[in-house]
């Protein structure tokens, strides 16, 4: 694997403009793309599309003269740039097919920006007489006047499988580069042309970032560490889309980073320029890549630690500004003797409970602020906006945050922990690049020696537990405690939660807990994507049968159950103390072979969901504030 760095410089002719989406000023209507710091950019996006667009145009051209060069552009173009997955009825159907070059979010302006010369420029429309229509006065923010020559500069970084094929990569982009006539907005009337391209070669990747003002890696492990913790920050705005409703276009990111996305980025880490999934396999199934746990990694300020930022589903409102915990069923009915109201519990919460309760617990000030980003397709023959292609992304603004996780090797064989250790290391100090759908990279990467907590018992449990005990347990990131398919069984009707929960405790803790109460939510996952990805093509098929589609039901985090010890309190307490350690297992399937891997679902305790607490007082009764860190 030939991996690239590169610097690209591009001088433009003013007037230019790449229009920002959301509120503008008041009076006009198309502003500059900025950003926090109010500076004009590009973005990343417009320019990757410019060069895809004319290589593609390049290729067309080429198709009848020379087929052979015409196809393997196209071919080249798929594997950079990405492609759409495939057709759904496909065996690798919603397959999906990253590109392999990435350019950063932003192009910055080089040099002072004098704010002085920001001024308004004026369009107008002119009917079919030859007159100006009515109502068709445009006002352009004017950033760059005539004459100006503003410089923007961004990173691209490419992978590559052979020497050859970055000497063609370069190549075609000098061609396409010198091939664009401008960029931007109103390319039509004379904006944005384009008055040179300079692309140049980083020597190594780690200098490159580190000429970017990236700070590197940092190492604090010896070597013998089974559980360790690590941190990092990112490059650039973020979106880890959440599930969605089909014919909505807005895509909304969580603030966490799921534990299974970090692992798909160290196996796409571990296993460069390998040609099949089956040389894939193989050698992560040598790193035992299976029994590395990740957790998912949190955001919090540069001197916090790691904290989960929820609210357990047991508070409730009893009274106006005044929230309990009610596990126990005994206080509720106290609470509705003293105050003749039955508690009111957050699916029935207004924005100012939720507003005083996390004060309360001082996650006010715990989360990253947003930014929005619009992107829409463009039709290559008029080059204009693709009808019904228009989306936007809620991304997570990463400046002032750091996100800590911890890393689990215990699971790996002895004579096997060192080398993977190794490897783990090695990859961690080039960088971990490609983080969801803005291709965000891990940057200022630190491995820490210990743990990051992931738990408080600030309740009074003794150092075991005794049999008649009862333990609150609350889950810290979502699990999948619903046996896969529960939904097929022939008694599904008249199955309910408390039933469903039941059977997974006595389940996982071989009859030694025993479900008192529980205050839980539940949210179904699955989809086409899912069916495809998970189920139909890892599941074998029987008699031409294709395999049956099964959502996967995740109970959310902040649930809380309220758990007995039994007469073996001996298994209790050792299953207790492993799943604050390794997070909770997930069920057996509803006749079929338990889930052994993430080939076969992402919802695995290894992948970080299942993470718990146990006996957290997350709302003291005597001042109602919290006494967490």
């Amino acid at each position: 694997m030939d991996t690239r760095a590169y610097h690209l410089k591009l001088t433009f002719r003013g007037p230019l403009l790449s229009q920002a989406s959301g509120t503008l000023a008041f009076g006009v209507d198309s502003a500059m793309l900025r950003d926090r710091e109010g500076r004009p950019v590009l973005g990343g996006s417009l320019i990757r599309g410019n060069i895809r667009e004319t290589l593609t145009l390049f290729a067309v051209r080429l198709k009848d003269t020379d087929p052979n060069r015409s196809e393997k552009i196209r071919s080249s173009l798929n594997r950079w740039f990405g492609q759409a997955s495939g057709n759904t009825d496909a065996q690798d159907g919603f397959k999906p097919f990253p590109g392999t070059v990435q350019f950063d979010l932003f192009w910055r302006l080089q040099g002072d920006y004098d704010r002085a010369r920001d001024q308004l420029r004026t369009r107008i429309k002119i009917d079919a007489t030859g007159r100006v229509e009515e109502g068709a006065l445009q006002v352009l923010e004017d950033c760059f006047p005539l004459g100006s020559e503003p410089v923007f500069c961004g990173r691209i970084r490419g992978d590559f499988k052979t020497e050859e094929e970055t000497a063609l990569f370069e190549r075609l982009m000098e061609m396409a580069l010198d091939y664009i006539p401008a960029m931007g907005s109103f390319k039509g009337i004379g904006f944005g042309r384009l008055l040179k391209a300079e692309l140049e070669t980083a020597a190594q990747l780690p200098c490159e970032t580190a000429a970017a003002g990236l700070s590197g890696f940092t190492d604090h492990l010896s070597g013998q560490e089974h559980r360790f913790g690590f941190s990092f920050t990112l490059d650039r705005p973020f979106c880890l889309g959440k599930p969605r409703i089909p014919d909505s276009n807005r895509i909304v990111s969580d603030d966490s980073i799921p534990g299974n996305v970090i692992k798909a980025l160290l196996a796409r880490a571990l296993t460069p320029g390998m040609r099949t999934e089956k040389d894939q396999q193989k050698h992560l199934q040598k790193l035992q890549f299976d029994r590395w746990q990740v957790s998912h990694c949190l955001p919090g300020a540069a001197d916090a630690g790691r904290r989960h930022a929820l609210i357990p589903l047991s508070t409730a409102r009893v009274k106006a500004d005044t929230y309990h915990d009610v596990t126990d069923m005994d206080v509720m009915d106290v609470m509705v003797e003293q105050w003749g109201a039955a508690p009111v519990f957050q699916p029935d919460w207004k924005d100012r409970d939720f507003d005083s309760v996390k004060e309360k617990l001082s996650i006010s000030a715990a989360s990253p602020s947003r930014k929005l980003l619009v992107r829409t397709g463009i039709r290559s023959v008029t080059r204009t906006a693709e009808q019904g292609q228009l989306f936007s992304m809620e991304c997570v603004e990463p400046d002032g945050f750091v996100w800590r996780g911890n890393i689990d090797l215990s699971r790996v064989a002895d004579e096997q922990r060192g080398a993977t250790l190794e490897a783990l290391r090695k990859i961690m100090q080039e960088g971990l690049y490609g983080l969801g759908k803005t291709k965000a990279a891990l940057i200022n990467i630190t491995l820490h020696p210990q743990p990051f907590p992931n738990h408080r018992d600030t309740g009074s449990s003794p150092p075991f537990w005794r049999a008649g005990e009862t333990v609150t347990l609350t889950l810290l990131t979502p699990a999948r405690l619903f046996r896969l398919g529960w939904e097929r069984h022939p008694e599904a009707a008249q199955q309910t939660a408390a039933a469903l929960y039941r059977d997974y405790w006595r389940q996982v803790s071989g009859g030694a807990l025993e479900l008192v109460n529980f205050f839980a939510q539940q949210e179904r996952q699955g989809g086409a994507y899912h069916y495809h990805h998970f189920q139909r093509r890892h599941s074998p098929t029987e008699g031409g049968r294709e395999s049956v589609y099964m959502p996967e039901w995740l109970t959310v985090a902040g649930s809380v159950f309220v758990l007995k010890i039994r007469e073996d309190a001996a298994t209790a307490h050792a299953k207790l103390e492993d799943w604050l350690t390794r997070g909770l297992p997930v069920p057996e399937n509803a006749g079929d072979e338990p889930i052994l891997c993430w080939q076969d679902s992402p919802y695995l305790p290894e992948h970080g969901y299942g993470e718990v607490t146990l006996n957290r007082v997350w709302l003291p009764e005597n001042d109602g504030s919290n006494d967490d860190e």
